[in-house]
């Protein structure tokens, strides 16, 4: 997401003087911004934002003038108004110095090709990002913007506006779109700003409109025949992070990349056939901790928020009762977002942004940004609160809702007005807590304490009470997720073999025939026999291994490191280095019986040995795992310190003078991590 961002590089000293010049920095700031967004009355916001266009205005009037006095046009006419007049604001990086990064979208190409494995290309690729980077600083592209409304040409917004409209026309479901979507989530020649001015359209419509002349049944199916096209698009999470995707053909190339630029593809690539699609986000929550964007179908009945990468035929819908909180999802559980927000290219203007333009009062980035719109309420029930504040503030008038995000970070999720010691927090999503926070000086200033909204929308103050403490028993640092019980059944059907003749031929010497639990396992063979190769397969689904060993007698042995891929030799590394933070998921998918289409790991010894037994551990980042350093925090108006422990087990910790009905967390120092917040109540945790 762009957001527009102001930083002071002076310091603020705390005279009248100085907040008078703080007063009129920010009320430039928000004047000039809102200006170019052409924040004017509606009939002068056509003429605002032909002046802002200077020397480009003539490729704006070509646009008009072609679309004028044919009455057969006059829609397209007010969709060309439409563009123009919200055309203030939007923009594109400079691209000119983009090639000298290529070299990592045609290593990701490459190895991809190959066949290597996720965490084997990021292993390749992000030295060669970090090195390029540090050449030629990301600077080169971010620094420097083209302003749509000086640079765009007229041809393109008409062939723009030509195209949207003859596939919004032969959109077999078209009655099932209310126009004003069209015009603001199918009529928009770009997703968000910062890409690259792309004839988006001309590529995805030469290249894929045959695969839309079939028979569908309902717009779900349209959408999913356009996505199953681009199956083979993988998420890069901490794959070249840093790469700029500006333009459509890096992404082409690439085919790896994270949420963000996957929703802003199938964006381009439905809207290209007339289907409304968007980006709806949350700026923080319980499970992304760094935010988090998906797809959403605006339709007449109602919205269908998809994910952005394919899940499958049906996929349009998969999302929408996980997200609308009619049931837990599989893999993360229950969806407790805070807030969703919608990007357009519609400016949408705040009571918060306005006033600050008004005052000059500072607010937070998140903020800041006009493109966007509080859409909580299209997806599940909201709750207002009326929150006390214990501090207070000169010069502030408003005051924020904050959740949790990475790093001990407090992200502001949604703004109040503050009005006799209280402020009123509208439309929050329930099962969340809130830390009121003021905003001054590009810092956030703690308000009062947190506020733990209740499912059914009670409001509970966690004001830790020092004079009543308790024991606490920790089981886990993390939310524990319910896709973690297929981790634990995936032992069912592994088995370890033995073999002289590479697998050729093998003897099992044991079969998995139950589901396990985090911790450490010792298990015995009965062969009398010696093997030059033994392995541990697995016959589907994902399998998390931290360590494993095998033993002749009571003496550990190793070999050479064998498996089903040799490509990834160096990823099964981290399950023999004798570091039981490191570890491997082995995913297989699988359902033959044959080795060949196993996920398997192994020792080639060299020559036939004695092998007794197979010893492995394994535990999730939300287990306490064995050796662990483990440091419990409560917050009173910042993090405080009640105890530090060492586990020697999987098995669960236990604090003593834990202060009632206080908001926890857990510092994980071998790591260097914290775990997410909680309350603890009726013997349990309970995580937010």
């Amino acid at each position: 997401m762009i957001i527009l961002r102001m930083k002071f590089k002076f310091s603020i000293q705390k005279t009248k003087f100085s907040r008078i010049v703080l007063r009129l920095c920010i009320v430039s700031f928000f004047f000039s911004m809102i200006v170019s967004c052409g924040y004017i009355n509606n009939n002068k916001r056509l003429e605002s934002a032909l002046e802002q266009a200077g020397t480009n205005r003539k490729e704006l009037e070509k646009v008009i003038e072609h679309y004028k006095g044919k009455p057969e046009d006059s829609l397209k006419l007010k969709a060309a108004y439409f563009l123009i007049e919200n055309m203030p604001g939007h923009f594109s990086y400079d691209t000119t110095n983009l090639y000298k990064y290529r070299p990592v979208i045609e290593k990701i190409g490459l190895l991809r090709n190959k066949g290597f494995a996720k965490e084997t290309i990021k292993e390749q690729v992000n030295p060669l990002m970090d090195s390029l980077i540090t050449i030629y600083p990301l600077s080169v592209i971010y620094s420097k913007r083209e302003d749509d409304l000086t640079s765009i040409k007229s041809q393109m917004l008409i062939d723009n506006i030509d195209l949207a409209f003859e596939y919004y026309n032969k959109n077999p479901f078209k009655d099932s779109i209310i126009y004003d979507d069209f015009l603001e989530y199918v009529l928009p020649y770009r997703i968000q700003n910062g890409y690259c001015l792309e004839d988006w359209r001309a590529y995805f419509t030469q290249h894929y409109s045959n695969r839309t002349n079939g028979e569908f049944l309902t717009v779900h199916e349209f959408c999913d025949s356009l996505l199953h096209i681009f199956n083979d698009v993988k998420i890069a999470w901490r794959v070249a992070d840093q790469f700029p995707y500006l333009k459509l053909e890096d992404y082409l190339r690439s085919k790896m990349t994270h949420c963000p630029q996957k929703c802003w593809f199938n964006c381009l690539l439905l809207r290209s056939f007339g289907v409304p699609v968007t980006v709806d986000f949350v700026p923080v929550s319980r499970v992304h901790t760094l935010g988090h964007e998906w797809n959403v179908l605006k339709l007449k009945e109602g919205i269908y928020p998809f994910d952005p990468f394919w899940v499958g035929f049906n996929g349009i819908r998969y999302l929408k009762p996980y997200y609308f909180r009619e049931s837990l999802h599989p893999v993360i559980g229950s969806v407790q977002f805070p807030k969703v927000y919608r990007k357009t290219f519609k400016m949408n203007v705040s009571e918060l942004f306005e006033y600050a333009v008004k005052t000059g009062e500072d607010i937070p980035p998140f903020f800041r940004n006009p493109f966007q719109k509080d859409v909580t309420n299209e997806y599940f029930k909201t709750y207002d609160i009326d929150v006390p504040l214990i501090k207070k503030i000169k010069d502030v008038e408003h005051a924020y809702a904050c959740v949790l995000g990475q790093k001990q970070s407090w992200v502001p999720v949604e703004f109040g007005k503050i009005k006799g010691g209280k402020v009123l927090f509208k439309s929050l999503g329930p099962t969340n807590v809130y830390l009121p926070a003021f905003y001054k000086f590009n810092n956030l200033v703690y308000a009062g304490y947190p506020i733990l909204l209740s499912e059914k929308g009670n409001s509970q103050i966690l004001c830790p009470d020092t004079t009543h403490t308790r024991q606490v028993e920790i089981s886990h640092v993390a939310y524990p997720r319910p896709e973690l019980k297929k981790y634990k059944e995936a032992f069912i059907g592994a088995t370890i073999e033995g073999s002289n003749n590479n697998f050729e031929t093998s003897e099992t010497l044991y079969h998995f025939n139950k589901m396990y639990e985090p911790g450490t396992y010792h298990i015995p063979f009965h062969s009398a026999a010696k093997f030059r190769f033994v392995r541990f397969t697995i016959p589907k689904g994902k399998l998390k291994l931290n360590e494993i060993k095998f033993y002749s007698g009571n003496n550990e042995i190793k070999g050479e490191l064998i498996s089903s891929n040799p490509t990834d030799n160096l990823l099964f590394q981290k399950i023999v280095d004798e570091d039981l933070i490191t570890g491997h998921v082995f995913n297989n998918l699988g359902d033959d019986k044959n080795f060949e289409h196993k996920v398997w790991v192994g020792y080639d010894f060299g020559e036939p040995v004695s092998v007794s037994a197979f010893e492995f551990y394994f535990v999730f980042n939300a287990n306490i795992r064995k050796e662990g350093i483990y440091e419990l925090l409560y917050w009173d108006f910042g993090w405080k310190s009640l105890e530090m422990k060492v586990s020697n087990s999987t098995k669960p910790l236990h604090f003593d003078n834990v202060p009632d009905n206080a908001l926890l967390m857990i510092k994980i120092h071998d790591t260097d991590s914290y775990s997410r917040i909680f309350t603890y109540s009726e013997g349990k945790q309970h995580w937010w």
